[in-house]
C-alpha cells in the first residue's frame, strides 16, 4: 500500500509473497479462519495530484484480480475523490 501512495498509481500484486514489498500478514476471512492475504488489489485516492486515501481489496488466492477488476476499482475511486476533495475543500472554508 506504502508503494502505492509513493509512486501514486494503482498495483496489482498477483502473488505477495514474492513481491518485495509486501509485508507479511493474516487476515481475518467471514469464517473468521486465519488465511494469509496472497494478493491484493490497490488503488490509491488522488485529490489534485496528492493521495489522500487509498481503496485496498486482498484475495487469499493468487492472482485473484483481473484488468476489469482494476477498471472497476479505479471507477469506484472516483466518487470518493470527489466527495474528499470537496470535503476537504469545506473544511478550508468552512
Amino acid at each position: 500500500m506504502v508503494k502505492s501512495v509513493k509512486i501514486k498509481r494503482t498495483l496489482r500484486i498477483k502473488d505477495a509473497i514474492e513481491d518485495l514489498s509486501f509485508v507479511n500478514r493474516i487476515s481475518f476471512t467471514v469464517t473468521e479462519e486465519l488465511q494469509p492475504m496472497l494478493s491484493e488489489l490497490v488503488v490509491p485516492v488522488l485529490v489534485e495530484d496528492a493521495v489522500i486515501a487509498v481503496v485496498k481489496v486482498e484475495s487469499s488466492q493468487l492472482n485473484a484480480f483481473t484488468n476489469e477488476d482494476q477498471e472497476l476499482l479505479g471507477m469506484l475511486t472516483m466518487p470518493v475523490a470527489s466527495a474528499l476533495g470537496r470535503a476537504r475543500l469545506c473544511v478550508g472554508l468552512c
